[in-house]
């Protein structure tokens, strides 16, 4: 990176000239980092497989089918009211209310 201004030129000899500060130690303080980084991804990915692997150890499937559900017995009477179609408007009374909707639309259309 060179620079025609000497300005630039004054505040790159400035900043070579002072003193770095000392570092012997950069590369073991890294390889901390890096272990413990390492260390703390294995865990992160141990936990998860570990946790699944003791879940298919514990677990047993149902042997045979479930009980019954008993309840109480409901008389035929209700039975053929619960599960009768439901009411339904005959097909006159829909077209009489359909006619009224067109004729609102209508209405509202007329107005524009």
């Amino acid at each position: 990176m060179n620079s025609d201004d000497p300005a630039d030129e004054r505040i790159r000899e400035a900043l070579r000239s002072l003193p770095a500060p000392p570092s012997p130690d950069v590369g073991r303080r890294v390889w901390g980092i890096v272990r413990r980084r390492r260390a703390r991804r294995t865990a992160l990915t141990a936990v998860p497989v570990v946790t699944l692997a003791l879940a298919l150890v514990v677990w047993r499937p149902w042997v045979g089918p479930p009980a019954p559900v008993s309840g109480p017995e409901i008389p035929p009477e209700d039975l053929a009211v619960l599960f009768a179609p439901p009411p339904v408007d005959r097909l006159n009374v829909l077209a009489a209310r359909d006619d009224v909707w067109v004729a609102a639309l209508g209405r509202l259309e007329g107005v524009k």
